[in-house]
C-alpha cells in the first residue's frame, strides 16, 4: 500500500475498504504527529465513523483534537504512553472482564 499511495495514505487508503458501516476507528500515535494516521482519521470523518484518539507528549499534539473521545496520557516517555494506551485497549475490548473460577 504504501508503495502504491505513499506512507501517509497507507491507513487511510486500507479504512476506505472498511468503513462502510459508519463504524468507529481508534486512532493510536503517542507523539500525536504521525501524518498517517492523521489522514486516516481524517477520512473516518468523512466516511461518518466516531474517532477515539490515544496520544501522548505534548499537550498541543494535533491528534489531541482529532477525535470525538480523546485520551492523552502528558509523559515524554514512549513506554509508559505505549503502556497506559494498550490498558485503554484492553479495557474497551474487554470491559467488565472477570475471571472464571
Amino acid at each position: 500500500m504504501a508503495n502504491d499511495y505513499g506512507y501517509d495514505r497507507v491507513f487511510s487508503e486500507q479504512l476506505k475498504r472498511h468503513l462502510e458501516r459508519r463504524d468507529w476507528v481508534i486512532a493510536i500515535s503517542s507523539s500525536g504527529k504521525s501524518r498517517n494516521i492523521h489522514e486516516a482519521v481524517q477520512l473516518a470523518k468523512v466516511y461518518g465513523a466516531k474517532v477515539v484518539t490515544l496520544s501522548g507528549f505534548d499537550a498541543d499534539n494535533p491528534l489531541r483534537s482529532m477525535g470525538d473521545t480523546n485520551y492523552w496520557l502528558p509523559s515524554h516517555n514512549y513506554g509508559i504512553v505505549e503502556i497506559v494506551h494498550l490498558a485503554i485497549l484492553h479495557g474497551i475490548v474487554n470491559p467488565g472482564e472477570t475471571s472464571a473460577a
